[in-house]
């Protein structure tokens, strides 16, 4: 089974990267049992999670010091959501540590990580809401991209929103907008008239500084729409 994806801890926290934004670790020992049992379905996690979300394996025979962000680990296997300093809902300094006390199975364990994945994408439903991106994007300087998907907004943010949004937090202001069920008369649905794309959702539309609208991206996989976003910030 491939584990190409799946980082193997060898120093520490220092080995996690700052992106993707959030982190799933597990703490095991090569004497657990349980440990033994939770490999394969953590390395499926791995190749499922991936390039969202970060994947690793601790041993703690060969790395006893655990960090205090992991709090008193007197099992094994533990198994944690890391968030890196300073992403959306994570400490400024230090590492943000979630303990994770439910099932074992790859289909919660997938559950876990997009639950806890920052959401750095705003909500467009009402014209507060979008003076407010305006706002926000023209006092860093930034472009803003809104997302137009045809989903209602009882649905969560896509998981790859979220980690893009988050990735590029430092960059761009990203927003997005529900047109299922929507009102015609809804600032959405106004602006996706107004920009062409109410019939060719989803769609992802830039919106930089003093320059036209453009209709960014087509390529609706992770990759696809991180190349997209470093297009626009770098044409």
């Amino acid at each position: 089974m491939s584990s190409d994806h799946l980082l193997q801890v060898s120093r520490g926290l220092a080995d996690l990267s700052p992106a993707p934004p959030l982190w799933l670790l597990s703490i095991c020992r090569s004497s657990c049992g349980f440990c033994q049992k939770l490999n394969p379905t953590w390395q499926l996690l791995a190749v499922r999670l991936a390039p969202m979300v970060g994947v690793a394996s601790w041993d703690a025979d060969r790395l006893p010091e655990l960090p205090e962000e992991f709090g008193d680990v007197r099992s094994t296997p533990a198994i944690f959501a890391l968030r890196p300093p300073g992403t959306p809902g994570a400490n400024t300094s230090s590492w943000s540590a979630i303990h994770y006390l439910g099932s074992r199975t790859l289909d919660n364990l997938v559950a876990f990580a997009t639950q806890h994945m920052p959401n750095g994408v705003t909500p467009l439903h009402s014209e507060e809401e979008w003076a407010g991106l305006e706002r926000f994007a023209s006092e860093r300087r930034q472009p803003r991209v809104v997302v137009f998907l045809n989903q209602t907004t009882a649905s969560q943010t896509p998981a790859v929103l979220r980690s893009l949004a988050s990735s590029f937090s430092r960059h761009l202001a990203m927003g997005e907008v529900r047109l299922r069920h929507a009102r015609n008369d809804a600032p959405g649905a106004a602006w996706a008239r107004r920009l062409g794309v109410a019939d060719t959702l989803p769609a992802m539309v830039a919106l930089p500084p003093g320059n036209a609208p453009s209709v960014h991206c087509t390529r609706w996989t992770h990759a696809g729409l991180r190349r997209c976003l470093v297009e626009l910030l770098d044409p």
